[in-house]
């Protein structure tokens, strides 16, 4: 799925992680046709860094797991850090223009850093729980790793 080229690009920007994250990847075998790529696609971080560890949850058999990560729609990509989870959940196949995006995320969670600026300061003001929802589109990101991982 990625390239030898890619490979060692996607290699040279993993090597910016300095803590170790773990994806916990929820799939389905039921009407879920991106989970066996996303699957895939999170393995060969693996592959390529050992700050990454990957563990598949299915949501046919391991429905508890599910509920405790309030994940209700396969694929969905759960980010844990220091076995704590960020509160950072990606829905669908991080591939194509969002897998730059997918990227930069984890090298800011495992790097313990933003590029929020002064945003960041705004919402350590708020006070009650909110909800943030990014949606991500091939523009979003500064650096296009679309070449790398096919739609």
């Amino acid at each position: 799925m990625i390239s030898p080229s890619g490979r060692s690009q996607l290699r040279r920007e993993l090597e910016k992680l300095e803590n170790p994250i773990s994806l916990k990847v929820f799939t389905s075998d039921i009407h879920c046709p991106a989970c066996a790529d996303t699957i895939e696609i999170c393995k060969t971080l693996t592959e390529l860094t050992d700050k990454i560890t990957v563990e598949e949850i299915s949501l046919d058999t391991q429905k508890e797991l599910a509920a405790k990560y309030e994940v209700e729609y396969p694929p969905t990509i759960r980010i844990e850090s220091g076995g704590e989870l960020t509160g950072i959940r990606y829905t669908g196949i991080p591939a194509g223009g969002e897998f730059a995006a997918f990227i930069q995320t984890l090298v800011m969670v495992s790097t313990q850093t933003t590029d929020l600026g002064h945003l960041k300061e705004k919402l350590i003001e708020i006070q009650k729980p909110v909800v943030v929802r990014t949606v991500v589109t091939p523009t979003t990101c500064e650096e296009d790793y679309s070449s790398l991982v096919g739609d």
